[in-house]
């Protein structure tokens, strides 16, 4: 048996090699998981709780929260309180304690996460706290900006692609039908939030 953890497009390799010789495979393949935070969510629970999670492991987890859904009139108070926290993730060294983010896993990944955010501020979407430029703070390591965009809309590639780094994209909906489309709109099924 061969079981497999990483992206689609490696796991569709391992599919196929794996299938020439009849082995079984278990393969668990990205995610772009919502975060729907409903009218009477305590915003500050729900905004501080998605976060977390998108951000936990540079971003680098597969069941991260990269996509938090608020209803259109809640948008500029989950704003505010969404760039107050994420100028407290302190990037540096994962073993000081102060330290809130740490690198990426590798040069290319890095570069990766950056082309990503470059695309979402290419296609529209507010940049409202990170960005794809270096820490000016950090000359060494793979790090990337605490990054959160606003005003993002699920045609947007940063709101479908698994950009596996620390970018969070904020959605806003009307109704929870339409919630609950926006949050099933993706290739990947892996995880979700509901805050209420």
């Amino acid at each position: 048996m061969v079981s497999f953890t990483g992206s689609a497009d490696a796991g569709k390799r391992v599919a196929a090699v794996s299938a020439e010789s009849v082995k079984r495979v278990a393969l668990e393949l990205g995610g772009k998981s919502a975060s729907v935070i409903l009218d009477d969510a305590d915003l500050a629970k729900a905004v501080k709780g998605t976060i977390n999670v998108c951000f936990l492991n540079s971003g680098q987890t597969c069941n991260a929260l990269t996509r938090m859904l608020v209803p259109e009139d809640l948008y500029d108070e989950v704003v505010n309180l969404s760039v107050e926290l994420c100028k407290s993730f302190k990037l540096g060294d994962p073993q000081d304690a102060d330290t809130r983010l740490g690198p990426l896993v590798s040069e290319v990944q890095r570069s990766r996460v950056r082309k990503y955010i470059q695309v979402g501020l290419k296609e529209g979407a507010d940049l409202l706290c990170g960005g794809p430029e270096a820490p000016t703070e950090l000359a060494h390591g793979y790090f990337v900006q605490p990054t959160i965009f606003g005003k993002v809309t699920s045609d947007m590639t940063i709101a479908q692609s698994e950009i596996f780094g620390p970018v969070l994209s904020i959605l806003t909906y009307r109704t929870e039908a339409d919630a609950i489309k926006t949050a099933k709109d993706s290739n990947y099924g892996l995880g979700g939030a509901v805050w209420s």
